[in-house]
């Protein structure tokens, strides 16, 4: 299940309303249900808050069971210096470090830290944005934001889907979405979790 799914299941099995949860949670009154629309990408520190307000682990929210003992321990990930990144099977950017240490609930075999460098997914990603990816998800759901590759352009977009086409939509009103038809040319490289760090 994806973060905006478990938000809500956990959520209601306690009779919060967003708005309850919101207050707890020290976060807007919008908030919760931004999420769990999937119209917005929570900070790490913001997912935290929530997650705190309903005694849960972070991880249970993300999606990854672990003791809590373990919550503390840092391991490294990959780093790319885009989403994606452009020789996205070759490695990180040589110019960055080649790791992003996370704690270890977020870590996962096919997991990467990665940097928005584009206006693209704006105001719900920013640029500078470090954002958390897992690239098993090749097959997401409608409203999952996704680091996509189309005739060779990569760009992080929200995914529509659509009777007979894809929509990869962008939260900044100055880009056009892109409809893709089943047999064209794209790949979906991996779905973005929650963003890490945010410089302001």
């Amino acid at each position: 299940m994806s973060v905006p799914e478990n938000l809500k299941r956990e959520r209601q099995s306690r009779r919060l309303s967003q708005i309850d949860l919101a207050k707890l949670a020290n976060v807007g009154h919008n908030t919760i249900g931004q999420i769990e629309r999937g119209d917005h990408s929570p900070t790490l520190d913001t997912l935290t808050s929530i997650c705190q307000a309903m005694g849960l682990h972070l991880g249970d929210v993300i999606g990854e069971k672990i003791a809590p003992a373990n919550a503390e321990l840092s391991v490294p990930l990959p780093y790319f210096s885009d989403v994606p990144y452009e020789d996205w099977d070759d490695g990180p950017d040589e110019e960055l470090e080649r790791t992003y240490y996370v704690p270890a609930y977020l870590a996962g075999p096919e997991r990467c830290a990665a940097k928005i460098r584009s206006e693209i997914m704006y105001p719900t990603l920013w640029p500078g944005d470090v954002v958390l990816m897992d690239m098993t998800v090749t097959k997401p759901k409608s409203g999952t934001i996704v680091a996509v590759e189309i005739k060779r352009q990569y760009s992080p977009r929200r995914l529509r889907r659509m009777r007979n086409q894809l929509q990869f939509n962008s939260d900044n009103p100055q880009y056009p979405p892109i409809i893709v038809e089943p047999e064209d040319n794209f790949k979906i490289h991996g779905a973005i979790l929650c963003i890490l760090h945010r410089e302001l």
